[in-house]
């Protein structure tokens, strides 16, 4: 059983990459943030994007601009309602809508500790992830705090940066 943890990345079967959101989850589900969408689902979502693009496993992925904004999570809510209805829970104790994604829906999940132990491992690395490496340990250094309690994030984890 995985037991999700706040920020951990899930890739759904229908490529959609969410942010674990929080620690209590509804059964069967993970209350979550999109964060990206294959570029051929961008249409689907009334929400503007970043003019940038990522590539993710061969596919072209989209960022909404604003992940956070009350409106666009508004706009978010709808969008799921029409083409992914799937990655939406009523919560009765908070009377609104929330962006999840169904157990049964998950491809993959990324833990932030495991991508940087993998990027640790590997024998060449480029000019951002030396520098996001050298941060860490800094942090880890200057903290006190083991290496082992980090992890990494965003478009670096997932290798589409």
């Amino acid at each position: 059983m995985v037991v999700f943890r706040d920020g951990d990345i899930i890739v759904s079967t229908d490529k959609l990459i969410f942010y674990t959101f929080g620690y209590d989850h509804p059964k069967d589900k993970v209350i979550s943030f999109l964060k990206y969408v294959p570029a051929r689902h961008a249409s689907r979502f009334d929400v503007e994007w970043m003019k940038y693009s990522w590539n993710f496993m061969g596919e072209d992925m989209v960022r909404p601009r604003e992940l956070f904004s009350p409106e666009n999570h508004l706009k978010l809510i709808g969008s799921f309602k029409k083409s992914f209805p799937d990655y939406l829970h009523y919560s009765r104790m908070l009377k609104r809508w929330l962006i999840v994604v169904p157990k049964r829906l998950i491809w993959r999940v990324f833990d932030p500790s495991q991508c940087l132990v993998e990027l640790l491992k590997k024998d060449e690395r480029d000019f951002l992830e030396e520098k996001a490496i050298q941060l860490i340990g800094k942090l880890s250094s200057e903290s006190n705090v083991p290496l082992a309690s980090f992890g990494i994030h965003g478009s670096i984890s997932l290798g589409m940066h």
